[in-house]
């Protein structure tokens, strides 16, 4: 008993309709990228509130560079975008990853000209539930708004590492990772004009 061949008409129309599909998501991937682009744009326009921008700052990543390095942080910077108006420089979003209790914790941080912590936000987190929750959803991230933080300066840093701030309740390891992020990315130097 020997194997059916496929007709060629099915095979023509297989064929026809594999193309088909292929065009119409080519058609559609433009489309999709602009849109995701414009969400993120209005992310950032939102986090660096009330610093407005006129540039694309996913367009204008920069060579991260730091103040001396810090000792005692374990983070590391993973991009740097400028915000300008013009060519006048008006803000800096930067984003750092530190490891917590379970996996990396990805924090967005946006900065005013003057250095002051516009916003926050994780980025990416795999931490257990409980404590994920505790790091997106409560206010701890939000204390540092309006505040100029400083790498080198003992008193950021928890309680527990002989410094002022408060961690959230049961999530020391959460709590200094994400600190770390923030404060590493505020060592990043704000380029002084657009290049």
């Amino acid at each position: 008993m020997s194997a059916e061949r496929p007709r060629p008409l099915t095979l023509l129309l297989g064929l026809t309709l594999a193309a088909a599909v292929l065009v119409v998501q080519a058609l559609l991937a433009e489309p999709t990228r602009q849109r995701e682009r414009r969400a993120a744009l209005g992310d950032l326009a939102a986090l660096a509130a009330p610093v407005t921008f006129d540039n694309d700052p996913f367009d204008a990543v920069q060579e991260l560079r730091t103040r001396p390095p810090t000792p005692g942080l374990n983070a590391t910077l993973v991009q740097a975008m400028p915000l300008r108006t013009g060519d006048r420089q008006v803000g800096l979003v930067v984003d750092a990853r530190a490891t917590g209790y379970v996996d990396q914790i990805v924090l967005r941080v946006a900065f005013a000209a003057d250095g002051r912590v516009l916003g926050t936000r994780v980025l990416t987190q795999r931490e257990t539930a409980g404590l994920g929750r505790r790091l997106v959803d409560s206010d701890w991230l939000r204390r540092f708004t309006n505040r100029i933080v400083d790498a080198g300066d003992q008193r950021w840093r928890l309680r527990r590492d002989g410094g002022e701030v408060d961690q959230i309740t049961g999530a020391t390891v959460t709590s200094r990772a994400a600190l770390h992020a923030l404060l590493l990315a505020a060592s990043v130097e704000l380029p002084a004009s657009a290049p």
